[in-house]
């Protein structure tokens, strides 16, 4: 609806300018006329081309005025549109998730979707690690943060825990 509403307003935006450069032509030419008119200072039957634009001038102050009449209603609705949005996407998102929370059947649909995108997610790096594993050419050894010792480590450090509990 918002798009729709610009599309008018841009409609009437450059059916307002073609009609004002219009009315510029005619103003021109009825400024020209007037002074020729007065440089030949003629009476009578030479006016009369004058009097003949009369009713354009008067046409176009009516299409001026209702054409400013359409651009205010949709200026009103624009901003109006705006300032919805504006809502929605602030307050609005806001207001939703917290009903969501607020809801016991939501809540529980919610923590299930979330978990299940979370295992999706695991499973897939695991595949996904496997997959560049099985790929790389590399021996482990050149695997950056390789450590030769790290099981003898590890096995040391666990002995040493196991006799801190025996202690205990």
């Amino acid at each position: 609806m918002f798009e729709e509403l610009e599309k008018k307003l841009s409609k009437v935006e450059e059916r307002n300018k073609t009609e004002q450069k219009e009315m510029q032509s005619t103003y021109d030419q009825l400024l020209a006329d007037q002074v020729r008119l007065i440089r030949l200072r003629l009476r009578g039957p030479a006016i009369e081309p004058l009097n003949r634009t009369k009713p354009m001038i008067a046409d176009a102050k009516d299409m001026l005025t209702r054409y400013d009449g359409e651009m205010v209603e949709l200026y009103s609705l624009v901003s109006e549109l705006m300032l919805t949005k504006q809502w929605f996407l602030t307050d609005g998102v806001a207001w939703v998730v917290n009903l969501v929370h607020q809801s016991p059947e939501l809540e529980k649909v919610v923590a299930d979707l979330v978990n299940s995108v979370n295992a999706v997610g695991v499973n897939d790096g695991i595949k996904q690690g496997f997959q560049a594993a099985k790929s790389s050419a590399r021996s482990v050894e050149e695997v950056l943060g390789y450590y030769e010792g790290a099981s003898d480590t590890l096995d040391a450090g666990e002995r040493i825990s196991v006799g801190y509990k025996a202690e205990e």
